[in-house]
């Protein structure tokens, strides 16, 4: 009878200990509460970086010859895209994996436009709204307007050239 009753006791010392321990566990932890941070109104710089996880900087909002930008690079450092304002408009500039602009999309005072380049950074296409009238402009690997479409004044116009840029067909 006595190894019954010593188990007995040692079952209920566990189980007294196992609930001591899980109630100081529960009780015993401070309540944590988050501190209150408060954000200032405004912050300022003349330039911010964006850093990846490594310290690499792969991005930057800043002043450029002074005009506010934000410019965008890759993983390797070649920059991707470029946002600026510029004195007579804006400008978002997207650039190829070899660092050559491929796409230009700007404002300025006398509308928007649309540029698509090759690999060289030369003009493939653009279209354009000046003064009102859309114009798609199509050109050479020597950057000249070899096909214009354009609509001046409700009236579309259609004009091909030759490499020397002389119209070698027009309609109407």
């Amino acid at each position: 009878m006595g190894t019954r009753w010593a188990m007995v006791i040692a079952a209920v010392c566990v189980i007294v200990t196992a609930a001591a321990i899980a109630y100081a566990a529960g009780t015993a932890a401070p309540e944590v509460t988050a501190p209150v941070v408060t954000a200032p109104e405004v912050i300022r710089a003349q330039r911010f970086e964006l850093v990846d996880e490594t310290g690499r900087v792969r991005g930057a909002l800043g002043m450029v010859g002074g005009q506010p930008g934000v410019a965008l690079v890759d993983e390797k450092g070649r920059g991707r895209a470029l946002l600026a304002v510029l004195e007579d408009g804006a400008g978002l500039l997207l650039y190829d994996e070899k660092g050559k602009a491929a796409a230009v999309l700007s404002l300025r005072e006398d509308g928007p436009a649309l540029a698509l380049a090759d690999e060289g950074s030369r003009a493939g296409a653009m279209l354009s709204l000046s003064a009102g009238d859309p114009d798609l402009a199509l050109f050479d690997e020597a950057g000249k307007v070899r096909a214009l479409l354009r609509l001046a004044v409700g009236y579309p116009e259609l004009v091909l050239r030759d490499e020397e840029g002389k119209s070698v067909w027009t309609a109407p």
